[in-house]
This record gives C-alpha cells, structure tokens and sequence, in this order.
C-alpha cells in the first residue's frame, strides 16, 4: 500500500509542477486520475503534503488551491 501511495504522491506533485497551482475539482479531472475515487485522490494530496511536496492554499469561501513546493519540485528533478 505504501508504495502505492508513494507513486501516487510523486505523480500528483509532478501534475502539479507541470500544469502549475490546482483546485480538487481540476485535479480530478487529470487523465490519471479520473478513475480515482476522491478518497484515493485524497490519500495522494496527504501523503505529498506530509511529505512537504506540496501545499495548500485556503482562503475562506473559496476552494483549496494545491501547489509544488520547492522540495517537490527537488524531488521530481532529481527523479528524472
């Protein structure tokens, strides 16, 4: 299970450093990712936040922006 969290992680980061800052509905809508429920989705967004590779932004009334950290951004260079 870990590992497939792991590699879920790594490709959401690097959806997110390619296609730049997105909302769960726009990250739903990847290719990869349209036959993921949203729990699983979910599982991807908190494995790569506890890993720092990604962020959020939530500001009040609107919905919550995900993006690449730096280190996320390290970390899918140096997978290359």
């Amino acid at each position: 299970m870990a590992n497939i969290l792991d590699e879920g992680a790594k490709m959401l980061t690097s959806s997110l450093v390619w296609g730049g800052r997105m909302t769960f509905d726009q990250l739903n809508e990847l290719d990869w990712l349209k036959t993921t429920s949203y729990y699983g989705i979910y599982l991807f967004i908190q494995e790569a936040e506890r890993r720092k590779w990604i962020g959020a932004i939530d500001k009040e009334g609107k919905p919550t922006v995900y993006y690449a950290t730096s280190k996320g951004r390290k970390m899918l260079s140096e997978r290359e």
